[in-house]
């Protein structure tokens, strides 16, 4: 059913007086100052009140499709300096180990980002004041509320006496987890390798590599190693028997943070891109916040940090990856008629980065890894009358390997392999 406007100001005057409810008219004018709580809650009551707008239909007219935006750009950045306040107070913890100059870059990025976020909230709730006046619907009288005076920037905790339970410790799904990362690792590498020169144009790469599709695909890769840790590591004797564990932690969390800030811009710079918003909610949105210092904060502060953190973070999984590797060698000889080619040669490289730990593959007196197509085309050409070869390296992509050999390398049909080998039919 349609309704008139002046019909639906009346059913806003509610929704306007529950927003205003909770002291967002009388904040301090920094909002550097306001506390974690007040910005967990304007991102709250924000989605609370675009959700009432959405079911109005209220971005589809004229009238309002302006206050639609501004409500949803402040939900957005108000999530956006939750996520800063966070990494502000937790970064000690993380214990990240970066070079003097990238983490001189990093706390100067961070406080270039967080005044950029906190100048655009103030200019989008001051923006949101005015459409409502010029609506008929100015804001209720507010008092300031408790905890608005900026105290909430010192995280506090409880002693830790609680002792890791005497568990039998997962040291293979930790390689698993250490492994995983390194493959997300070489993902983001080749993103680092595409990344713009500072100060270059930002829309091409945004649009080619980093669009908000890509962007959410990347801080899901990050998010599945850090949950993965979560479930099986922390807490456990192995964490504290190997504290490197934690600083791989704090790397991974760290990474996912600015992830999350980095898709949440895109998000919002892909939003105001398209043609779908009334060209004057899109032309005022862009004066109240700049499309191109938005990039810059997603790709130069966010993705980059993101990237230098895992950069850094591969080193310290890779000097723990040994410690939960059940090293072991096998002895394989190829079936009669069977020749290491480039088809069974891809299936073994298939299986190795499957698992994601080291495998050598050896003949004779020489080796080499099998994580390479062309390396090991090479190499099994040099030695290509060899009917014996070994393997030596992790447990598990050992077993594959034997499974494998087993079953034909593959020459007799992908489909007669055992389930156990299925991810090399995809």
């Amino acid at each position: 059913m349609v309704i008139t406007e002046d019909e639906f100001l009346e059913h806003l005057r509610e929704p306007v007086a529950e927003f205003y409810g909770h002291g967002f008219g009388s904040l301090p004018a920094d909002p550097a100052r306001w506390p974690r709580r007040l910005l967990s809650l304007l991102a709250e009551k924000a989605h609370e009140f675009e959700s009432f707008l959405d079911d109005f239909d209220a971005r589809n007219n004229r009238r309002f499709s302006l206050l639609v935006e501004l409500v949803a750009s402040l939900r957005g950045f108000a999530a956006i300096a939750q996520v800063l306040h966070h990494v502000r107070i937790r970064f000690p913890k993380y214990q990240v180990r970066l070079e003097v100059g990238a983490m001189e870059r990093f706390h100067r990025t961070l406080r270039e980002s967080a005044d950029f976020v906190h100048q655009v909230l103030g200019r989008l709730l001051t923006e949101l004041e005015e459409q409502l006046v010029g609506l008929g619907v100015p804001r209720p009288e507010t008092t300031e509320p408790s905890g608005a005076n900026g105290q909430g920037n010192v995280r506090r905790h409880l002693p830790h006496d609680i002792d890791a339970e005497e568990e039998v410790s997962h040291e293979a799904m930790t390689a698993t987890v250490l492994a995983g990362f390194l493959g997300v690792a070489d993902s983001l590498r080749r993103l680092e390798t595409a990344l713009p020169a500072d100060g270059s144009p930002l829309e091409k790469f945004v649009a080619e590599r980093y669009d908000e599709t890509k962007a959410r695909a990347f801080e899901s890769m990050i998010h599945n190693v850090q949950s993965a840790y979560d479930t099986h590591i922390k807490f456990t004797v192995l964490e504290s028997r190997h504290p490197d564990l934690r600083v791989f932690r704090g790397h991974v969390s760290l990474a996912l943070h600015m992830l999350e800030i980095a898709t949440l811009l895109v998000h919002f710079y892909e939003r105001h891109e398209n043609n779908i918003q009334h060209h004057r909610a899109k032309s005022r949105i862009a004066e109240l916040v700049p499309r191109e210092q938005v990039l810059a904060h997603a790709i130069d502060f966010g993705l980059r940090s993101a990237l230098t953190s895992v950069v850094a973070a591969r080193p310290v999984a890779e000097s723990l990856l040994p410690y939960f590797v059940q090293q072991d060698e096998i002895e394989l000889h190829l079936p009669e008629a069977g020749m290491l080619h480039a088809r069974p040669l891809s299936l073994i490289v298939s299986i190795v980065r499957h698992h994601g730990t080291s495998v050598d593959l050896v003949i004779g007196e020489s080796s080499t890894v099998a994580n390479s197509i062309m390396g090991l085309i090479l190499f099994v050409g040099q030695n290509a009358e060899a009917r014996t070869i070994k393997f030596r390296g992790d447990r598990r992509p050992l077993e594959d390997l034997k499974l494998l050999f087993d079953y034909g390398l593959g020459e007799k049909g992908m489909d007669v392999l055992p389930e156990q080998l299925s991810y090399l039919r995809s």
